[in-house]
Order: C-alpha cells, then sequence, then structure tokens
C-alpha cells in the first residue's frame, strides 16, 4: 500500500496541469492506467458510450449540485453501451485528477472499482459548474 501510494505521488508530480478538458481526461486516464499497471492489472480503453455517459453525469452534477451514482444503468444504456458489467466512481470538489484519485484510494469501495481486473474499458469526464469540479469515471468490460 505504502509503495503504491508513493509510486501514485511521485507519478502525479510528473504529470502537467492541463488546461483542456482533453488534457484532464488524458491525464486522469494515463493516472489510472499506471496504477493499474503497478498493481499487475491491463490497462482501460476509452469507450465512446461511456465518455458519453460520464460526461452528461458530470455536467449534471456541477450544474445542478448534487454527488451521487442515481441513474448509472439508464445512463449508459442510453448512450449505447453494449458491453458486460459496469462501475461507477465519482468525486466532487477535486479540482485536479490526482486529488479525486488520492481520495479514492483511499476508500475501500471506490478503490475496489480502481482496481477491478474485470474492467477494460472507461469513459472519464470531468466538468466545472455552478457546483464546483465533477468527475466521473465508469467502468465496463467488452
Amino acid at each position: 500500500m505504502k509503495i503504491l501510494l508513493f509510486s501514485f505521488c511521485f507519478f502525479i508530480l510528473a504529470l502537467g496541469r492541463g488546461h483542456t478538458a482533453e488534457a484532464r481526461i488524458q491525464e486522469m486516464t494515463d493516472a489510472i492506467n499506471q496504477i493499474r499497471s503497478q498493481a499487475g492489472l491491463g490497462q482501460l480503453y476509452w469507450d465512446d458510450a461511456l465518455m458519453t455517459a460520464a460526461f452528461v453525469h458530470s455536467r449534471g452534477m456541477a450544474e445542478l449540485g448534487y454527488c451521487n451514482h442515481g441513474g448509472l444503468y439508464e445512463r449508459v444504456y442510453t448512450y449505447g453501451w453494449r458491453g458486460y458489467g459496469i462501475g461507477e466512481i465519482v468525486s466532487c470538489g477535486a479540482d485536479n485528477h490526482w486529488t479525486a484519485i488520492y481520495r479514492w484510494l483511499n476508500s475501500p469501495g471506490h478503490r475496489q472499482n480502481l482496481l477491478n481486473g474485470y474492467y477494460n474499458h472507461v469513459g472519464i469526464s470531468h466538468y466545472y459548474g455552478r457546483a464546483g469540479h465533477r468527475w466521473t469515471v465508469i467502468f465496463g468490460r467488452r
């Protein structure tokens, strides 16, 4: 655990701060895949349906001021997900990806989703709205 957190901290210090939504999402993807790699797990690949479902959820949470996992199944299938099992982690208030990941790694349920070897696809979104920063990561398997 200490080695994983130390490696994670070193990795995030090496990353630059992205100014675009695409850069933030890429940084989050790279960080998650690095952590998964250190745990002996395969990398995650972006999926358009999961990316769209994640964006819609992050935007809704940021604009309407809530933080939850409501409607996950409906969201992913509405936007075209045709894979198998899904999982989700959200972060509210973290203004950067490493703060969100740090919180997830220190929460048993979120950590379990992040390090679940069953998943091989992901949708990631960050949105900043009236209620602040919101991150959504949706995992799935194809």
